[in-house]
C-alpha cells in the first residue's frame, strides 16, 4: 500500500501550495501523485475554482466540463493549489425574499451577512453574484460591494453598459449610502469622522486620525444616534462619504466604539458562531436613473 505524500515544503499555513510541473502529465494524477488528492477531491477543486495553472483559475465552460474531462499539463506550467478553501452558507440567501426590486437593467437586492458578494480567490460558487445568477437564469454584474459580515441594499445590473453607469456614478458620487451601526457603549463623539487609511490589501485595516503620504482619507457622517443604557450600546445613522473597505468597521473601532459582533476590530461579543454576522447594515441607497430619482430603503427590525 502506497503511502500518502507528505505536505510540500512550499505549503502556507493556508495550505495553498504552488508546484512546477517536470513532465507531461494529466492534472489528476498529477495532484494524486503529489498532493494525495483522489480524483473525487480534485474535481471538487476545480468545481469550487480552487485551482489556478499559469496564474489562471481553472474554469469549467460550456466548451470544457473540467469536472469530468481531464487537463494536460506540460512542462514549467505552474500550479497553485488551495487545498483548504473557505466555505459559505448558501441557504443564508432567501430568494426571492431578499429581491427588493427589480428593474430592466438592474435589480436591488438585500444581502445577507454571511456571504461575500463576488467570487473569492479560493471558491467561486458560493457567492451572492453567482447564487443570484443562477437563480435568476441571468448574469448578474457586481457593481459595488458590502464585507462579508455585513448586511443591507446592494444594486446588480443586468447588463454590462448598467454596470458601467453604476459605476460612474460611484466614481462621481452620486449614489447615496446609509448605513445602520450599532456600536459598543455611549457614543460621544464627533460627528463627522475623518481618517486615513494605510494602502494594503491585508485586514484589519490600518487607519490614522493623522495624514500620512499615500494614505487613503476616509469620511463618514453620523447623522443620529440613539443609546441603550440597559445594553450599554448605541445606535448610530451613517453616511459614508467615502467607499474604502472596511472603512466604517476601521473608522468607529479607530473612535474606540467597535461594531457589535466585529471581533476583527476589537469587539468582545460574537453574534453568530456559525457565519460572520455584524450590526453594520446598509439600509438606504439611492441614486438618478433615466432621469429619475430611485431610493430604496429597509425597515428597522
Amino acid at each position: 500500500m502506497q503511502n500518502k505524500p507528505s505536505p510540500p515544503k512550499n505549503a502556507t499555513k493556508h495550505n495553498i501550495v504552488h508546484l512546477k510541473v517536470s513532465a507531461p502529465t494529466k492534472l489528476k494524477k498529477f495532484l494524486r501523485d503529489h498532493l494525495g488528492l483522489t480524483d473525487t477531491r480534485t474535481k471538487e477543486l476545480i468545481h469550487l475554482g480552487c485551482i489556478y495553472i499559469n496564474n489562471n483559475r481553472l474554469r469549467t465552460n460550456e466548451n470544457v466540463n473540467l469536472v469530468t474531462d481531464d487537463v494536460q499539463l506540460t512542462v514549467d506550467d505552474s500550479l497553485r493549489v488551495h487545498q483548504n478553501p473557505r466555505r459559505f452558507r448558501t441557504d443564508l440567501l432567501k430568494y426571492p425574499e431578499c429581491l427588493i426590486a427589480e428593474y430592466k437593467d438592474f435589480i436591488i437586492v438585500n444581502k445577507p451577512s454571511g456571504l461575500p458578494v463576488p467570487p473569492t480567490v479560493d471558491n467561486v460558487q458560493e457567492n451572492l453574484v453567482q447564487l443570484l445568477s443562477n437563480l435568476r437564469n441571468e448574469q448578474l454584474h457586481v457593481t459595488h460591494r458590502l464585507d462579508i459580515a455585513t448586511s443591507g441594499l446592494l444594486f446588480f445590473a443586468r447588463t454590462k453598459l448598467a454596470q458601467k453607469t453604476f459605476n460612474e456614478l460611484l466614481a462621481h458620487r452620486q449614489i447615496k449610502k446609509l448605513y445602520r451601526a450599532v456600536v459598543s457603549g455611549e457614543y460621544r463623539g464627533e460627528t463627522l469622522l475623518t481618517h486615513y487609511m494605510e494602502p494594503s490589501p491585508k485586514a484589519p485595516k490600518k487607519v490614522s486620525r493623522h495624514e500620512h503620504p499615500g494614505w487613503a482619507k476616509c469620511q463618514l457622517q453620523i447623522l443620529s444616534q440613539k443609546y441603550d443604557p440597559t445594553a450599554n450600546q448605541t445606535e448610530l445613522e451613517i453616511e459614508l462619504l467615502t467607499g474604502r473597505t472596511h472603512q466604517i468597521r476601521a473608522q468607529l473601532a479607530c473612535e474606540g466604539h467597535p461594531i457589535l459582533g466585529d471581533y476583527l476590530y476589537g469587539s468582545p461579543h460574537t453574534l453568530t458562531p456559525e457565519y460572520e454576522c455584524i450590526r453594520l447594515q446598509s439600509y438606504f441607497l439611492s441614486f438618478k436613473w433615466d432621469e429619475k430619482e430611485l431610493a430604496f430603503k429597509l425597515d428597522e427590525h
